[in-house]
């Protein structure tokens, strides 16, 4: 498809000065004049979430003190082809601007982060279609890729340790009181959008991957990116699911842990031997080898 060609067929009042793609597995991102994005899906089948994103959006605005995007959409036949939205300005909150910034900024973006978090994790899925995620039959499935495909990297010593990490995960999650909500999916650097000269976080983008599962499971990418103490600085901010007895035992034990896997198992697939080794000696030193 030319999408240049289907954003001037919709919009012949917009006039394109500037205009760059960004390929991604599900959309293909056209920025026009570096001030809106317009989103094609990849697929027919891709089209519909995006219709549930933009809902989703559109309920989650009013309960947040910064920006994310607020979709239109251009339509064929009566089904949305595209959205597009007025980009959220910002520049990715990289680990490197995080750490550099005062304290007191580390902090005020600790609680925005929170707070942007917990007015998601409060919307209910109200009729729109979310995939489930995080459940035991997820992790169990994840388990069985990392039994065929990572053990026989590992010692046998490591295969003990790795199946009792996975045994523990397993049994926390079919916990009654595991909380559910709908998660962002991606809190990563690339989607948190920090403005320099307000001092702020300024938005959160990129809801592709929004999903019902565990909230536990949305401060990953936290620990990931931005180390443990940053990560338990936003939770500290975090009001929800008290009642949720394992939410700290799961977010700070098992899903900040668990990145290695994914990262490992997509090595493979590419067959990438440097980062195969890069990711091996990280399962090493996770638990405890060296």
């Amino acid at each position: 498809m030319d999408f240049r060609a289907k954003i001037v067929q919709h919009l012949p009042q917009l006039a394109i000065t500037t205009y760059r793609e960004v390929s991604g597995w599900d959309n293909v991102a056209c920025i026009v004049n570096e001030q809106m994005v317009f989103r094609f899906p990849t697929t027919v089948e891709n089209r519909l979430p995006i219709v549930a994103e933009g809902k989703l959006l559109a309920r989650l605005q009013p309960m947040l003190a910064i920006a994310v995007p607020q979709f239109q959409f251009l339509c064929e036949d009566g089904e949305a082809i595209c959205s597009y939205y007025e980009m959220v300005k910002g520049e990715p909150l990289t680990p490197d601007l995080l750490h550099a910034l005062p304290v007191g900024e580390q902090e005020q973006t600790a609680k925005a982060i929170a707070a942007f978090m917990t007015a998601m994790h409060q919307l209910t899925p109200d009729g729109d279609a979310f995939r489930r995620e995080h459940d035991e039959c997820y992790w169990q499935s994840h388990l069985d890729e990392v039994e065929e495909h990572i053990y026989p990297l590992l010692t046998a010593a490591e295969r003990v340790r790795v199946a009792e990490f996975f045994q523990g995960l397993l049994e926390q999650v079919r916990r009654p009181d595991v909380a559910k909500a709908i998660l962002h999916g991606d809190i990563s650097p690339s989607h948190l959008l920090y403005d320099k000269e307000r001092h702020r976080l300024n938005g959160v983008i990129d809801f592709g991957d929004a999903a019902i599962g565990d909230p536990a499971y949305e401060f990953y990418r936290l620990y990931d990116e931005y180390g443990a103490d940053f990560a338990r600085k936003v939770y500290r901010y975090y009001p929800l699911f008290a009642a949720d007895s394992g939410f700290y035992t799961r977010m700070a034990q098992y899903y900040s842990k668990h990145p290695v896997f994914h990262e490992l198992l997509y090595a493979i697939e590419l067959q990438d031997g440097e980062k195969i080794a890069a990711e091996r000696a990280k399962i090493a030193a996770l638990f405890g080898y060296e």
